[in-house]
């Protein structure tokens, strides 16, 4: 084999490993979760809707035969990567550790607290706080005397899933960029000078993640532009950390493989 590509072969087989290492726990807690707890969650994720619904109204419909099936399938899902997602940011750093220094790989769990807190912390803003305030803007602006919501069971999980994750995924961005900059790729002066080209992508993102209302797309770009400015904090102080540890600790220190 051909030595230059032993190297990509060898990555593809870590990355092969790692997947292989997260599916698993994550197919074993699909089907726990939808086998004892389904319903339990469908009523959990259901609440937030249900709240804002008139008495008289507070159910939701289904068109579909399959659709409470295919539903308990999603919720499962997703309340099963949640679950796993500490041991989804590990396998993570198993990746990539190889290719960082010796004192680097140190940062193991740091990683791993922190994306787990961030990603679960997207999460709950967004089931706590964006999903009721979303639901009673749009229940209450689209209701008058002669209209009764009929909300499509399958319509609202599927709003609600990709807005959860949503979330999650936008509020892993402080740690995204510190550990791009412990990498050498940005620094804080970088992110303060594209700081307006951020403000724009973050109403971007909002508008292709959230559902069409200028309530629900703001209350996604916000919390970034917010996480956007925390991590200018943390690159800058994780910054002036490695000066002042100095370069003197490479010299016996194993670097990257």
């Amino acid at each position: 084999m051909d030595e230059k590509r032993l190297p990509f072969t060898e990555h593809l087989a870590e990355l092969r490993r790692r997947l292989i290492a997260s599916i698993v726990p994550v197919t074993v807690g699909f089907f726990l979760f939808f086998l004892t707890s389904a319903d339990r969650l469908f009523d959990f994720l259901i609440a937030p809707m249900l709240a804002k619904l008139p008495s008289e109204s507070a159910r939701l419909v289904y068109t579909g035969y399959l659709d409470v099936f295919f539903i308990h399938l999603k919720i499962s899902a997703l309340a099963s990567i949640f679950l796993c997602i500490p041991w989804i940011f590990y396998q993570l750093w198993l990746f990539i550790a190889p290719g960082l220094y010796e004192h680097e790989r140190r940062l193991v769990l740091p990683f791993v607290v922190g994306s787990t807190f961030f990603f679960v912390s997207g999460g709950a803003f967004g089931y706590f706080v964006v999903l009721p305030v979303a639901f009673n803007f749009l229940i209450h602006y689209s209701t008058s005397e002669h209209i009764a919501p009929m909300i499509s069971v399958a319509e609202y999980f599927t709003t609600t899933t990709r807005l959860l994750l949503a979330f999650s995924v936008a509020f892993e961005l402080p740690m995204f960029l510190v550990f791009a900059s412990k990498l050498g790729f940005v620094t804080a002066e970088t992110l303060t000078r594209y700081r307006k080209y951020a403000i724009v992508l973050s109403f971007v993102i909002g508008a292709m993640l959230t559902p069409p209302d200028v309530i629900t797309q703001c209350l996604l770009a916000m919390p970034m532009l917010v996480l956007y400015e925390l991590s200018i904090v943390g690159v800058r102080f994780f910054a002036r950390q490695a000066e002042a540890a100095g370069h003197g600790r490479g010299k016996g220190e194993k670097g990257p493989e």
